[in-house]
């Protein structure tokens, strides 16, 4: 029977190694970022040969994640390297989610690295002091690399990681044992410096990844694209149920700054507060700062494509009545072109039939229509002669005599 995450805090007391477990190791990186991107070729080649049709570059936004490591984490637990291996190895084609709801998948995990750095590296690049298990030099991180369809995601999600909202990356996985490590001091041997998570056979493996916000083990987060990671946080969550208790009241990330002590502080939710109250120009509240950053994030984001579309609407309102009256003079271009074709016999007189040549004419080019009304009118006038132009000998029929055309000079007597 598996043992979840949660029950182990409880079976840990009797200090003896447990068998078959599973769960999830939630973890904080301050100042989170992921500069949206699109997959190169060699990446976009790895993504299709996951999904059912070709997808584009510009139709996914990946990134890449520390998502564990083998260090002592703030739950005075670790994986073990060979676990970390594990995970290395069955990352690929599983699925990455937001806040670990299974019922709306976000994305996929299509490539992974496993990185192996020194100790004084891993504590530079993070921003931690990472506590490794005697022996051992080197942090090992399990960074794998997801992407998520554009428009298979709400938009706003989107916003939410470009804005930092999910604060946390979290692991999914299962593991054959998790073993207490003693203290090798004599007189000390019942005491467990920490507890490790073993298991290199097909029962240990990566379930799912995602992003959340609140979490527990060090040093984990979301890698720039180019390759830079990202600083972290040293708050603590006590476990997945106390997540709901402790989200009203959670901060947004602030960079990290260097204490007295050498650890790594964040700014107070006050002076944040002060901060975004600056760039935002307006208050924000300690119990919805969430929701009330989100909304302005998104107002921001509105107020810059208004800005950068006013030149186009402008221009838009400016040509609005030139092509009105264009719409006017063709309507007025085939209205004549009807009229003659129906002086000719060759159209309907009833409106309700002339529909269909409508539509041809419509299709005209205004330089061919024109030319088509100017041949229609030659052969109108060929055919009634009496509505042609008057010559000088023309008869009028009212008066009996021959009527004059003022267009036509007079000969000179």
């Amino acid at each position: 029977m598996k043992t979840s995450f949660t029950d182990i805090k409880g079976i840990k007391k009797d200090a003896n190694a447990v068998e078959h477990v599973g769960g999830v190791k939630q973890v904080k990186f301050a100042g989170f970022k992921i500069s949206p991107t699109v997959p190169t070729k060699d990446q976009l080649a790895k993504i299709n040969q996951l999904t059912r049709r070709e997808f584009k570059a510009e139709e996914l936004y990946i990134g890449q994640m520390r998502l564990s490591n083998n260090a002592i984490d703030r739950d005075n637990e670790r994986f073990s390297e060979e676990t970390i291996q594990r995970f290395v190895t069955t990352t690929l084609r599983k699925t990455m989610l937001l806040n670990h709801d299974r019922a709306d998948a976000t994305g996929k995990f299509f490539d992974v690295e496993l990185e192996k750095l020194p100790l004084q590296q891993a504590n530079a690049e993070t921003g931690q002091n990472f506590k490794l298990s005697d022996g051992m030099t080197e942090v090992w991180f399990h960074s794998p690399w997801f992407y998520i369809p554009i428009e298979g995601i709400d938009p706003k999600e989107l916003v939410k990681i470009d804005a930092s909202i999910y604060d946390w990356a979290s692991i999914g996985f299962r593991a054959e044992s998790i073993v207490p490590i003693r203290s090798t001091e004599k007189g000390k041997e019942d005491v467990v410096l920490f507890w490790e998570y073993r298991g290199n056979g097909d029962e240990t493996e990566m379930t799912e990844g995602s992003l959340v916000y609140l979490g527990a083990q060090y040093g984990m987060g979301v890698k720039s694209v180019d390759g830079g990671a990202e600083g972290n946080d040293n708050k603590q969550d006590k476990g997945p149920d106390d997540n709901h208790k402790q989200q009203s009241t959670a901060t947004p990330p602030a960079p990290p700054a260097q204490s007295k002590q050498g650890g790594i502080n964040t700014m107070t939710l006050e002076e944040l507060l002060a901060s975004l109250k600056i760039y935002f120009g307006r208050t924000f509240s300690k119990e919805n700062i969430f929701d009330e950053l989100k909304t302005a994030h998104i107002e921001k984001i509105d107020e810059g494509v208004k800005a950068a579309t006013k030149p186009l609407n402008d221009e838009i309102k400016r040509l609005q009545p030139i092509a009105a009256d264009g719409t006017a003079y063709r309507n007025s271009l085939m209205t004549e072109y009807v009229g003659l074709k129906v002086k000719l016999g060759e159209a309907s007189e009833k409106p309700e039939n002339q529909d269909a040549l409508k539509e041809v004419v419509a299709t005209y080019p205004i330089d061919f229509l024109k030319a088509e009304i100017g041949l229609l009118k030659s052969r109108v006038y060929a055919k009634f002669p009496s509505e042609a132009q008057l010559s000088a000998g023309d008869f009028d029929r009212t008066s009996g005599k021959s009527k004059k055309n003022p267009l036509i000079p007079e000969a000179e007597k």
